[in-house]
């Protein structure tokens, strides 16, 4: 029955005996069914790592461990990456040390984000498939894992490298609303969760903008194969995994994994002038990559491309701009990489739009859109 529900074939084999009448004994049907529920949830047999690396986010971290362990998924470990945080991380995650699935790590010396993200997926993960959840992050789909690895096994034969769903954006402030961040239905293929091919997800992200770290579960040698998190921008994540993609495919799911929570510190929040340009280049990287592999022709997703640079090159400027230390002459910063990134990302509407913000913020005056729901009414 529980195969039934999931798996196409075995429901249509099922409606076949039925007609010919081969049906197994019902009281056989039955005693297999009160085994599958004493059993718990159906699984593919691959054990999942949820690595939850941290750095001082005691105010947070345990709302992510509790999340991870409240999984539904029986092969499942729950492993914290301590990056030598120095406040109350440990003392506040005592209280799951008696859950066999719970594992603490805490580093002797502090190695970075980017530097525990890869010491997490190399040593810390004994898994076959790996789900990186920040520590000031959580997941609100305690069915999540289990129906990941239900849609990989059911596109198996695609090989997929990875799964992914999308995530809701919460902010801490009272004005900050919670936003959906995942793809349309109608770009997808005639099924809910459909399996694409790398290039098609690539163009997917390029387009759409969807990604989710957080909603992704993503094969650990495959991932090691391909040098997960190599790059030190801060975009490290999303670069990782669109390298990855295009080497495989991918299975995408229409539904909210859980929450990528903003309070000011984010890392995403925190690029600097110097390190906009390192996080803009990778789309153009990775489809030139994908088109000297013959995965897909460059030309043809150029002006897909150009919109994601614009959207990109809009949100890290503003980010940027927010700074106390931003004066005029940044403006010129931000012409030179535009012109160093794409020069015809100076058309696309989203970025005048950051331009005016911009203008508007190192002026002194008020701006009216898109900071707070509050001024545009």
């Amino acid at each position: 029955l529980g195969r039934g529900l999931t798996d196409p074939d075995a429901l249509a084999s099922l409606r076949r005996g039925v007609g010919h009448g081969r049906v197994p004994d019902p009281q056989a049907i039955l005693q297999n069914f009160e085994a599958a529920l004493v059993s718990g949830p159906p699984t593919t047999g691959s054990k999942v790592s949820i690595l939850i690396p941290t750095w001082n986010q005691e105010r947070f971290v345990v709302h992510a461990v509790e999340s991870a362990l409240a999984q539904d998924y029986p092969e499942l470990e729950v492993v914290v990456c301590d990056d030598a945080s120095t406040d109350r991380t440990q003392c506040v995650l005592e209280r799951f040390r008696s859950d066999p699935r719970f594992r603490y790590e805490r580093r002797t010396a502090r190695l970075g984000r980017l530097g525990n993200y890869r010491r997490a997926v190399q040593h810390d993960a004994c898994g076959d498939w790996v789900l990186m959840l920040d520590g000031d992050d959580h997941l609100i789909d305690t069915t999540f894992v289990r129906s990941a690895m239900q849609a990989l096994a059911k596109h198996a034969h695609h090989e997929p490298v990875f799964v992914q769903a999308g995530h809701r954006v919460v902010w801490q402030t009272p004005e900050g609303d919670p936003v959906h961040a995942r793809q349309p239905v109608d770009i997808l293929p005639a099924c809910a969760d459909g399996c694409l091919d790398g290039a098609d997800y690539l163009r997917l992200v390029l387009e759409t903008g969807f990604f989710s770290h957080l909603g992704t579960v993503y094969s650990r040698s495959a991932a090691l194969q391909r040098g997960i998190y190599r790059s030190d921008c801060s975009a490290t994540d999303m670069e990782s995994l669109l390298r990855l993609a295009v080497s495989g495919s991918v299975v995408v799911m229409n539904r909210i994994a859980g929450c990528w929570v903003q309070h000011g510190g984010n890392a995403s929040g925190q690029v600097p002038w110097s390190g906009i340009e390192e996080n803009a280049v990778i789309f153009q990287r990775i489809v030139a990559d994908a088109a000297a592999a013959g995965r897909l022709e460059g030309r043809a997703i150029a002006s897909a491309l150009t919109r994601c640079e614009a959207r990109t090159l809009s949100h890290l400027f503003v980010s940027a701009a927010g700074h106390p230390s931003t004066t005029i002459r940044h403006v010129w910063t931000m012409l030179r990489l535009m012109i160093r990134v794409n020069p015809r990302v100076f058309l696309d509407r989203v970025l005048l739009q950051s331009w005016i913000l911009i203008g508007c913020l190192l002026t002194g005056r008020s701006v009216s859109w898109p900071f707070s729901r509050r001024r545009r009414r």
